[in-house]
């Protein structure tokens, strides 16, 4: 029920059980999968719980490995905190390498013809994953409390998952993760918006995989995807459509440029009176 970590600093330190926290500097990660409440339409409680079991071993496995905390269970979905309770520099890097793990996993039975209902979950999870200052430590009552982590950080987090119904992707890291990690992973900016329940803007970055994974001649497609990025921030929404358009059709078949060609193209029909560059996400 606690993560062995956690249990070991209770053992050494018994004061911990108090109310309280401290501040950290952690990444978190929250899940999601697609369409999973379509999926669950006809499906018996026991059966669902089975299901979910089974899928949550192998992604909670993914994120201890990587010596993340189990925050909690969100139904279908969970939260990871990597830096707590036991501080460290590299929690970015172990998040994306845990979703990164997960991904790969996931991708090993992607051909397959008939997929079990974990196995389903898998290859449509989604994740948002975020790094900033937290507040992590016992949160409720002296009856009944937990370890968790609170802030704005988590709530982004929490956005940044969602944020992946947008584009069709999988993994979204917010800019304050990429600046952590940027030297080892392959990532491509997507965006910068205001997502839901937010007044400042965010870049917001597709996690791809490890640099020391990857050929890069195969990813040298993203060169146009950030020109055409460029030329839809200036303004210049018939030229990026162009690309994305170009970039959505085979054999790229990129959805990300889908989402950008479909916004372009609403742009030109409605013109903004002051674009700046920032789009605003009115869903979760």
């Amino acid at each position: 029920y606690l993560h062995p970590c956690l249990v070991r600093r209770i053992v050494e330190t018994p004061d911990l059980v108090a109310m309280g926290g401290e501040d950290l500097q952690v990444t978190v990660m929250f899940s999601d999968i697609y369409s999973f409440t379509s999926f669950s339409e006809g499906k018996s409680p026991q059966d669902l719980v089975s299901y979910l079991n089974e899928y949550f071993r192998d992604l909670t496995g993914a994120v201890l490995d990587h010596h993340g905390l189990l925050d909690k269970y969100t139904g279908d979905g969970l939260m990871a905190v990597f830096g707590a309770p036991i501080a460290r520099d590299d929690h970015a890097l172990l998040a994306c390498k845990a979703a990164l793990a997960h991904r790969r996993f996931s991708l090993q039975f992607a051909t397959d013809g008939e997929l079990s209902p974990a196995r389903h979950f898998h290859l449509n999870t989604r994740l948002g994953i975020n790094s900033g200052t937290v507040v992590s430590g016992n949160i409720g009552s002296e009856r009944r409390m937990e370890y968790t982590s609170i802030g704005d950080p988590v709530n982004l987090s929490s956005r940044l998952e969602g944020v992946n119904k947008v584009f069709q992707t999988h993994i979204i890291i917010s800019e304050s993760t990429w600046l952590l990690v940027k030297d080892s992973m392959l990532c491509r900016e997507l965006d910068y918006l205001r997502v839901k329940g937010k007044s400042e803007p965010t870049r917001i970055y597709e996690l791809i995989e490890e640099l020391d994974r990857v050929n890069l001649a195969d990813y040298a497609w993203l060169d146009d995807f950030g020109s055409a990025l460029s030329l839809y921030r200036s303004g210049d929404f018939t030229r990026a459509a162009a690309i994305f358009e170009r970039l959505s059709l085979p054999p790229i078949g990129d959805k990300p440029s889908l989402t950008m060609l479909e916004r372009c193209r609403l742009l030109l029909k409605n013109p903004p009176a002051d674009w700046d560059g920032i789009y605003t996400l009115e869903e979760k």
